[in-house]
This record gives structure tokens, sequence and C-alpha cells, in this order.
């Protein structure tokens, strides 16, 4: 048996399990001879005898001959094969026995010969099958895939055409409910996608868990979301989690498709089975950009995850500082509701977790600040004189009950320079610039910035003693 051959019917993808085959039969002789596309051998071969459906490995020399491109020995074959069934079919359909046209039925594999041509992507030979009178929806036995399918599957374009000009059906899925269309975004293939819109299918079916907008969000092509929302396709559609393209797009960090869908008006608070809706996700991710997008977009502050949690509950516990900042400036307010639920609980994960960032944040931006004797507390401030600083400076009112703590006391403070900082603190009266600004921000409160005031930096700067403004 010829290289070809062997290494043919002992593919991997096949799945053979012998890696051994005795050579020198005529059935074996036969298959080598269609693989070097030897049509005299091969007639000789049948000639003599050898069944010209025979199996070795599964494969026939029909599908043998179609899978290799070899559309001469094809064509003597089918007209054989045609001659042969010409024979027996009266016969068969005298004693009720069922028939399958030869050029229709499946070898070992579960492969039909359009289904072998068509993974192949050999255009000729899906053309002799089906003047051959193959059916072009024929599906392989074992995952159900029509020829139209594994040709997209392949991304073999040219074929994808033949056969929808040949009225192949652009709705048949596979044995997990895998549509052509799914098929064709799966490979990124906008042609292809655009020529099944065209052919009639229906933009709304994809996959046995997702719709096809859905895998377009997730793999971030813009492009295909555009074609199928303009072709009318339903923009919110959910799978059974309740993940929304939009949700999925987020997810993944496409802000060009999230920001899409927004203004296509997708809904902004469509929440998954767990509670969570795409600006908790954008949160949880630090995904500043988007966060900003879906906030002025009009997506609720307020909404909770079945835990409790809200965006800023989220952001705070995964350190994402620059979120708290921004929902901080918007006026949102950890001690008022929704929020305040679990505030504590956010605020001592965010300690415990010693998200050093987040506490800076939340020390300039909230005078309110609850601080107790959370766990970590006192090693991030013992550990951080920057933070040790702020915190003297924010004027934060629980602030004296931190102090009681022995680790921050100037005797236990190990770094010299901050443990004489200390003392001169508590010895020294604290500047006017000091004293107002602790004063201004405990008159505002944790609504130090809102949507509804606008402050200039320096202003904003001296307000929150931000590194840049002289702090003293």
């Amino acid at each position: 048996m010829s290289l070809e051959i062997m290494d043919f019917i002992l593919a991997d993808n096949r799945k053979q399990k012998k890696t051994v085959i005795t050579p020198n039969t005529a059935e074996q002789n036969l298959f080598t001879a269609i693989g070097r596309g030897d049509i005299d051998l091969v007639k000789t071969l049948i000639q003599s005898g050898v069944n010209p459906q025979c199996l070795i490995e599964g494969w026939n020399p029909l599908t043998v001959a179609c899978e290799l491109n070899k559309e001469h020995i094809l064509e003597f074959l089918i007209d054989l094969l045609q001659k042969e069934e010409e024979e027996t079919r009266s016969l068969k359909e005298e004693k009720n026995i069922c028939h399958t046209p030869f050029i229709d039925d499946h070898n070992g594999h579960g492969d039909t010969p359009l289904t072998c041509a068509a993974r192949r992507g050999h255009i000729n030979i899906c053309e002799a099958l089906l003047d051959a009178n193959a059916f072009i929806n024929e599906t392989t036995s074992s995952v159900q895939q029509t020829p139209l399918l594994l040709a997209i599957e392949n991304d073999h374009t040219e074929l994808v055409e033949f056969l929808l000009l040949n009225g192949a059906d652009v709705q048949i899925a596979d044995n997990v409910n895998i549509t052509p269309l799914y098929a064709a975004i799966k490979g990124q293939n906008v042609y292809m996608v655009d020529k099944l819109i065209q052919a009639g299918c229906d933009i709304n079916i994809g996959s046995q868990d997702h719709v096809p907008i859905f895998l377009a969000a997730r793999l971030g092509r813009l492009d295909i979301v555009k074609i199928l929302s303009q072709a009318g396709c339903d923009i919110n559609i959910a799978n059974k989690y309740g993940v929304t393209p939009l949700y999925e797009s987020v997810h993944k960090g496409h802000f060009p498709v999230s920001e899409y869908l927004v203004h296509k008006g997708c809904n902004k608070d469509k929440t998954d089975i767990y509670g969570v809706c795409p600006l908790h996700i954008a949160s949880m991710a630090g995904d500043l950009e988007t966060v900003k997008l879906l906030f002025t977009a009009g997506a609720d502050l307020r909404l909770r995850t079945q835990q409790g949690l809200t965006a800023l509950h989220l952001a705070m516990e995964m350190n994402r500082y620059q979120v708290v900042e921004y929902f901080l400036t918007k006026g949102a307010n950890i001690l008022k509701k929704p929020h305040s639920d679990n505030s504590l609980k956010s605020i001592a994960s965010v300690f415990e977790r010693k998200n050093i960032e987040t506490v800076e944040v939340l020390l300039r931006y909230c005078p309110n600040l609850p601080l107790h004797h959370y766990p970590g507390l006192s090693d991030i401030f013992s550990e951080n004189g920057k933070l040790l600083k702020l915190l003297f400076l924010s004027g934060i009112k629980t602030m004296p009950g931190v102090l009681t703590i022995p680790r921050l006391h100037p005797f236990y403070v190990q770094d010299k320079d901050l443990s004489q900082w200390l003392k001169d603190y508590q010895k020294n009266p604290s500047s006017l610039k000091s004293l107002c600004r602790t004063n201004i921000r405990r008159s505002l409160g944790n609504t130090l910035f809102t949507k509804y005031i606008e402050l200039c930096y320096k202003v904003k700067y001296y307000v929150i003693a931000h590194p840049d403004d002289f702090v003293g």
C-alpha cells in the first residue's frame, strides 16, 4: 500500500486504533491504485473480482476517491455502482428491503462521498456527485453535519457558494445544534456570514447554548455584529444563563462591540441568573472606559448581585481603584443605600486584602469613612507612611478609634522618620490650611464630589489632599 493511502487511512483525525495493515491483499492493492490515480489498475482489480464496495479501516473505494480528489476514478466507480444498483433495486423492492442509494451510503466513519469531498473542498468532486443525484443535505451519521456545514468549518468559501447555488439547506444543524451561520461566525468568515444571510438563514438560531450575535460579540467581531444587527437580529436576546451579547462583549473586553450595542439601545441592566449585570462585570475587571460608557448611557449603579453587592462594592473588593474613584465622583455614597447594606463588609475586605490604592481613594473621597479594627488595617497604615499621613490629614471622624491601635503609636512604628512625624503631628497644632480642609470635608461628608458639583482641579486637589497639592 502506498505511503499516501497508509497516511490517509491511519490519520489521527480518523481515530483509528490499528497502526499496522497487512500488505498485499487485493483490496489494499485497490486502495493503493486509487491513491496513485491508476485507473487502469483499478479497473483490472475490480474485473478480477475485488469488491468495489469493500472496506478497509472503515473506508470504501468511493469515499477514498472523493477524499483524495481522484475524479476520473470516481466517475468510473459511479458508473459501475449505478449499474449494480439498477440490477439489485427491483429485487430489494420486491422483498421490501430498505434501499439506500450507494451515492449517499455512509462508510465506517459515518461519511458519505459528498461529505468527504466537502470536508476537503473538492468542488469538482462535489459537482460530479450531485450530477449523480447525491443528496446535497445528507448528513454524516456520527455528528449529523451536512456538506455545507463541513465546507464552512473548513473554510472552503468557493465550495460554500457552490453548495448554496445548488440548493443546500442553510438551516440544518448538527448534533449539538450548530447551524451553518454559527459555524461561519466561529470561523470569523464575514463573507460566508453575509452569503448565508442572503440565502435566508435564521439569524437568531446558532447553537444549543448561544445565538449568532452572542458568538460574534464574544469574539469581538464588530463587523459581524453590525451585519447581524442590520439584518434584524434580537440584540437583547439572552442565553439560558441570562447572558446577553452586551454582557459577553463587556466580559471579553471588546469595547467597540460594547459601544455599538449600547448605541443601538441594548438593555444595559439585564442581569444573568446570579444578578450580575454588564456594569458589575466592567467594574470587577477595572475596565474604566466601559464603566464610563455604561454609566453615561444610564446603567443603574443601584443594581445588586445575589450577594447584595453593587458595582461600587465589587470594584472596591477587586482593588479597581480608578473605578471606585469614578463612582465616588459621580455621587456614589458608600454609607447610603443601596451601597450601605454591604459597605462595612466591602471596606473590611479592602483592608484585609491590602488594596492599598483603594484605601487611598476612600481616604481622599470619604470623610465619613467608618474605620473600625478591620483585619489588616493596622498592617496597612503601619507599613505605608503615605497612607498613615493621609489618614491624619483626611479629617475622618472615626480616626480617634484608629489611634488606639498600639501598632500606630509613634513608639511602635518602626520607621524612624514616620515615628517622628507622628510625634510632631500630635505635639504641634494643625495648620490653618489643614483645619480648613478638615472642616470642608466634614461639612460635605461623603458627597464631596457629585455629578451636581463641578470644581476646578485646584480646589478639588486641595479638598482631597491630592499629592499634587501642598499637604500641610
